[in-house]
């Protein structure tokens, strides 16, 4: 029995969880962040971001080393077709789940007043909406697959 094996799962998920987010999500937050600085009227981040989450993909679909994963990380990957009951319900979920974000953000303002920030002093306010739309949009992506 390898060492891997005796640590406690929990200890191992938080371990794997977050070497997923600093090798496929965290290249995407400094992307974007050096596209917010640098050439900010093209969505330059997308692409690069694009071909990383593609070998991602591909490597979680059960291509790559090590082999002896390779069975476990194909049955693992969740990319299944749902029934059209799941989709209905997966919507009204994801609904009444922003719904209660937004109560929660509101009552959070109450009772914590925080300063506003001006859109004319803000980063958005120096980036094309096409560049913050499609990243906006690859952002999503990034968080769906990983």
């Amino acid at each position: 029995m390898n060492a891997w094996c005796r640590v406690p799962v929990i200890v191992r998920a938080v371990l794997t969880g977050l070497l997923v987010a600093v090798v496929v999500t965290y290249p995407w937050a400094y992307l974007v962040d050096l596209n917010t600085r640098h050439w900010t009227a093209v969505p330059w981040a997308v692409v690069p971001t694009a071909i990383w989450l593609a070998i991602w993909w591909r490597y979680i679909s059960g291509h790559g080393w090590p082999a002896s994963t390779s069975s476990a990380r194909r049955a693992a990957l969740r990319a299944r077709n749902v029934s059209d009951d799941q989709w209905g319900s997966a919507l009204l979920a994801g609904i009444l789940g922003l719904a209660a974000s937004l109560a929660i953000l509101n009552l959070t303002n109450r009772w914590l007043p925080v300063p506003q920030e001006s859109l004319a002093n803000s980063v958005l306010s120096r980036i094309p909406a096409f560049t913050v739309i499609i990243s906006t949009l690859m952002g999503s992506a990034v968080a769906s697959i990983v």
